[in-house]
């Protein structure tokens, strides 16, 4: 695993597993953790480095994606949302 910041000093020619964090904090713009999250997808868009997500991943990136619409266009107050999320997560 590598540090989000250290992800400018992947190897060109590297390959790299992606897990949803990397989408959500790139997709939300998130303020500290998006720039990073950026450049190494843009490296990966570049073919300067070989991006890999597993299917697991795909299908939980669509899950968070979908509760931060639905958030942001408030049709679900976030702690109904989170309360759903967690009882998922159980079954």
């Amino acid at each position: 695993m590598i540090n989000l910041t250290k992800a400018s000093r992947l190897p060109a020619g590297s390959r790299a597993i992606f897990d949803t964090n990397i989408f959500v904090y790139f997709a939300t713009a998130h303020p500290i953790l998006g720039p990073p999250c950026q450049e190494i997808i843009h490296r990966v868009e570049e073919g300067e480095i070989e991006g890999i997500i597993p299917a697991v991943v795909m299908n939980e990136l669509l899950h968070n994606l979908i509760l931060v619409e639905l958030v942001g266009k408030n049709l679900q107050r976030p702690e109904t949302v989170q309360s759903a999320g967690s009882k998922m997560i159980q079954l």
